[in-house]
């Protein structure tokens, strides 16, 4: 009798596994428009005598807002570029008045803009929709005006903080600035932009009434100051807006890796892209 024949099973080849394809992410990018000017006073003869102004400067603006996310700022004497006495509240309620209509964000006062003295500055802050900004002026030990202010456009946190030169102190009445001092900006700096940080500033703008690239050229500033304000800088000031210089930054220039800009007065307005990636 022959043996029985064993069949073995069939063999089950399990199917491969699926592999699922890996999730991409794209990153998302958010562009923020920054509109920024300084010597706004000029901009009244200009636009009287023809040139770029309130009304040229305004449609600037509006059409920036097309774009998307935008910040307007003005880095200093929006009203004044020099003593004035027959100076009056209501010429800077007027100026106020256009600058809102424009749609500014945030001003840092400049030099001359104590023309009206310590308290008619504060009532035009108190009057207006946007803050003046400086975090280096203070009375009594007390800052005199908002150091810096934060903003957020589709989920992204942008903090402007202002300084001021010292030059206000000498450059005006001892009456109109009786009381006041002008810190450190460097100090000032460091502390302000520590709070923006914690505070979860994703981008960090200086806008300031300093005169950078004019101490620069006579000599106050040197190159060595230069390397030391890049390091304390990197990562932590994205962007620097100076004035009370009539030095035009017409291209990118860089402090390490923060840029640095410019308009040198009136007839000019400048124009930076910010752009934030996630992911």
């Amino acid at each position: 009798v022959p043996p029985p024949v064993v069949v073995p099973p069939p063999v089950v080849v399990p199917p491969p596994p699926v592999v699922e394809p890996p999730v991409v992410v794209e990153p998302v990018e958010t562009v923020i428009n920054i509109i920024h000017t300084d010597s706004l006073q000029d901009r009244a003869l200009e636009s009287i005598y023809g040139g770029l102004g309130f009304g040229e400067l305004s449609a600037v603006v509006d059409y920036a807002r097309t774009l998307g996310p935008l910040l307007v700022l003005d880095a200093g004497e929006f009203t004044v570029s020099q003593a004035f006495d027959e100076l009056t509240l209501d010429h800077g309620v007027l100026f106020l008045e256009v600058l809102e209509a424009i749609g500014y964000d945030a001003l840092t006062p400049g030099v001359y803009d104590f023309n009206y003295g310590v308290e008619g500055l504060l009532e035009l802050d108190w009057a207006s929709s946007f803050p003046l900004l400086s975090a280096n002026i203070t009375r009594g030990g007390e800052l005199v005006f908002s150091p810096y202010k934060l903003y957020e456009f589709d989920g992204v946190k942008v903090g402007v903080f202002g300084l001021s030169s010292p030059d206000l102190l000498v450059l005006n009445e001892a009456a109109l600035v009786a009381g006041i001092e002008v810190g450190d900006p460097i100090a000032a700096a460091e502390w302000a932009v520590a709070r923006l940080e914690a505070a979860g500033a994703d981008v960090v703008i200086a806008l300031t009434h300093l005169g950078l690239a004019d101490l620069y050229e006579v000599g106050y500033l040197t190159d060595e100051d230069l390397a030391y304000a890049a390091g304390l800088l990197d990562g932590r000031v994205h962007v620097i807006i100076d004035s009370y210089s009539s030095y035009a930054v017409d291209r990118p220039l860089y402090i390490g890796s923060t840029l640095f800009a410019q308009t040198g007065g009136v007839g000019r307005v400048g124009g930076i892209e910010i752009v934030v990636v996630d992911g």
